[in-house]
């Protein structure tokens, strides 16, 4: 998401608030010294697109917040790859994988959380009865060593194995923000002899 109502040295940033994935920016007219509220952006939930295809999921407003951060083009060109910290705009770094295993979604990290981290994870399929929203910590870990860091796995409860496509969201704090849909074939009934 990305709004352009004039030019200012200054834009608003809409993001996680746990995380500090940055969702969308609106840009400003004139001079300002506030950030527009996440309702007045998002309403009720923040629409999400898959490159520039139709909206696949909305993340609701309750994990929204908003900052007044410096301008920055590069932001506006690909909003999603930036995080907030520390009242500035940085780029994402770190990649983080997911799968459905089961009646699970598992996700892995690159390597060890050595402290708690915050993460959410949002996920909509049109075989869950509801969306899936889940909001919390990843504990750390002891597991490996650090020269030979052991990945960090985390799985969210889907309560089904059906078949269907499952648009999954998931934002960890210091990583790339992950955004794609996952299949899953149905699974073929061995014949009864």
């Amino acid at each position: 998401m990305t709004m352009l109502w004039g030019s200012s040295d200054k834009m608003t940033a809409l993001y996680i608030a746990a995380t500090g994935h940055v969702l969308g920016v609106a840009t400003h007219a004139g001079t300002t010294d506030a950030a527009v509220e996440p309702s007045i952006l998002a309403g009720a939930r923040l629409p999400l697109r898959a490159s520039g295809g139709p909206v696949v999921l909305g993340i609701p407003a309750t994990h929204l917040a908003s900052a007044l951060v410096d301008h920055d083009p590069r932001v506006l060109v690909e909003p999603r790859a930036y995080t907030l910290q520390d009242d500035a705009l940085t780029q994402s770094a770190g990649t983080l994988t997911a799968a459905l295993d089961g009646a699970k979604l598992v996700v892995t990290l690159p390597n060890r959380i050595v402290a708690d981290t915050p993460k959410l994870v949002h996920i909509e399929s049109s075989v869950l009865p509801a969306p899936i929203d889940e909001n919390g910590v990843i504990k750390a870990t002891l597991a490996g060593n650090l020269l030979n860091p052991t990945p960090t796995e985390f799985e969210v409860e889907l309560g089904t194995v059906a078949a269907g496509d499952y648009w999954v969201f998931v934002a960890v704090s210091g990583y790339r923000l992950y955004f794609g849909k996952l299949h899953r074939d149905p699974v073929e009934e061995p014949p009864v002899p």
